[in-house]
């Protein structure tokens, strides 16, 4: 799916920039990831444009930078989320959308709930991810947490001189799983410097940290759906606490610990979303859906069998497993299928299949002491209850099996998609693939 334009809505205080992703019904009306991220931040983090994407295989979703943050200018007044969700439903107009299923995570709760306070005829349902109706604790609110600890965070996030906000304190709150990653944690650091201005940040994390809109939860009638993840520092009791007033809220708990959407198990998340919009988990028939399908083989597996036996090979099959897990998820990429000594993988760029398979390669002669090979295609494949069939994951797959020991094949297809991009490229030669009619060039990849 190609990266859609911002467009931009003239305002009393300036413009406000928006996006129209996917096409059809529902609409899903996006209020923000549950931290001060721009829709420009998306094509950047290849985890984030996975649950955009994703989120498009859904629907139609409108996603905006509300007053302040990224494309969208500040009036002369520090914004609210009141001021936020009226200019949600400014984009609904723009995008002429009578109703749509709102979603927020975390923070942007807030902004979702008061669209619902002011704007009622104009939500159809609320998605809420992580999301709280009040988070500092009370004699009335044992879920809370402590109102010292929110004190520090609102001075924080005011303060100039703290890189906007402290942003590696918030990465360990928000989405503990990507601090352990360099090129997440740099990313993080850079959407916090040019998004979480302390103008902005300051009001909106004392708005955060001060409200408490569990009096109006009892007013929503529309479906709802709360999703937590288990392992939250916040834990799931503020969650909870704002399902349990309203009528027609289904409380889903998942396993993870990341309070953004994007990280840990997406699939999870928007299989509860599709569930919830459309009846389906999956979707009935199949989608034909650009990806990057990377395939990766253990070389040598039967010998290493018979030299380890079957114990020692099991225990590497677990730790090759888990190495995979982490380097894909890194990447912003989906583990299709776990073929033993082997894996199925999906990308929706090809830049990051590529950086994995060369990340994975180099992971698996030093940890585990076995070479591995991997190949990567790309075009239209088929999706169906979370697989992928076609001929282009046929021809990703004969591209693998073409790898000598610790090389990483890529198809022309690749080799143009990524023009300019820092690789290079070894002529491998025209070859023929099984069952895959003419001759196909392939390349080896290597970091340039």
């Amino acid at each position: 799916m190609q990266i859609p334009p911002v467009s931009y809505l003239p305002t009393p205080d300036g413009h406000i920039g928006w996006q129209s992703w996917g096409d059809g019904e529902p609409v899903i009306l996006d209020t923000g990831p549950a931290f001060l991220a721009s829709i420009e931040d998306v094509p950047d983090q290849q985890r984030f444009l996975r649950w955009v994407t994703g989120l498009a295989g859904i629907g139609r979703v409108l996603r905006y930078d509300p007053p302040g943050v990224g494309t969208s200018d500040a009036g002369p007044v520090a914004p609210t989320f009141a001021d936020w969700a009226d200019a949600g439903v400014k984009v609904l107009d723009a995008a002429g959308v009578e109703r749509a299923a709102v979603l927020c995570a975390g923070g942007t709760t807030f902004a979702a709930l008061r669209l619902f306070e002011r704007h009622p005829d104009r939500v159809s349902s609320l998605i809420v991810v992580n999301g709280a109706a009040r988070i500092v604790g009370g004699d009335d609110y044992p879920e809370g947490i402590d109102p010292a600890v929110a004190d520090v965070m609102v001075s924080v996030a005011s303060s100039p001189e703290s890189a906007a906000g402290d942003a590696d304190t918030d990465l360990m709150l928000l989405a503990p799983t990507g601090a352990q990653d360099p090129d997440f944690r740099s990313w993080w650091g850079r959407v916090a410097r040019r998004n979480a201005r302390p103008r902005v940040a300051g009001p909106i994390n004392a708005e955060v940290f001060s409200a408490d809109m569990r009096a109006m939860l009892p007013t929503i009638t529309v479906p709802t759906l709360v999703i937590a993840r288990a392992g939250v520092a916040t834990g799931t009791g503020l969650a909870r606490a704002l399902a349990a007033p309203i009528a027609n809220a289904h409380y889903v708990e998942l396993t993870g610990q990341d309070i953004v959407p994007f990280l840990g198990d997406v699939d999870a998340v928007l299989a509860e979303i599709r569930a919830h919009l459309t009846g389906e988990r999956h979707a009935n028939d199949a989608e034909r859906v650009f990806a990057v399908v990377l395939f990766t083989d253990l070389v040598g597996s039967t010998e290493e069998v018979v030299r380890r036996g079957d114990g020692q090979w099991r225990a590497l099959l677990a730790d090759h497993a888990e190495m995979v897990r982490h380097e894909v998820d890194r990447y912003g990429g989906r583990l299709v299928k776990d073929l033993g000594d082997g894996t199925l993988c999906t990308f929706p760029a090809p830049g990051a299949a590529i950086r994995c398979a060369l990340a994975l390669v180099q992971r698996a002669e030093s940890q585990l002491g076995v070479p591995m090979r991997a190949g990567v295609h790309a075009g239209e494949v088929e999706e169906r209850g979370g697989d992928v069939a076609g001929v282009n994951v046929h021809i990703a797959a004969r591209v693998s099996a073409l790898a000598e020991s610790a090389e990483v094949l890529v198809s022309t297809t690749v080799v143009d998609l990524v023009a300019g991009s820092p690789f290079a490229f070894e002529d491998r030669g025209l070859h023929e693939l099984k069952g895959v009619p003419g001759s196909r060039q392939v390349w080896a990849a290597r970091e340039a």
